[in-house]
């Protein structure tokens, strides 16, 4: 069962490219963490920031939409 944190990530996600290509784009990137999605945290996201907001951003078209959606990422690795 995935950890509340990793959830939280996929919800952030999933409300601008859907819940299966967030799911898919987080899970992805994870192969870059030391933990998987069971023992996912913050300090994990701040890990892989970079990979996970490159993965997530090719879903949305709408700059700013992209923008706020990398805003919202980076503030749950805070």
């Amino acid at each position: 069962m995935p950890s509340p944190f990793y959830t939280k990530l996929v919800d952030t996600v999933a409300v601008y490219t859907g819940k299966e290509k967030a799911l898919g784009a987080i899970e992805r990137q994870l192969k870059h963490c030391p933990n998987d999605a069971e023992k996912f945290g913050p300090a994990d996201l701040k890990a892989i920031l970079t990979y996970v907001t490159s993965a997530t951003k090719l879903y949305v078209a709408d700059a700013a939409k992209r923008d706020e959606m990398i805003g919202k990422i980076t503030g749950l690795a805070a």
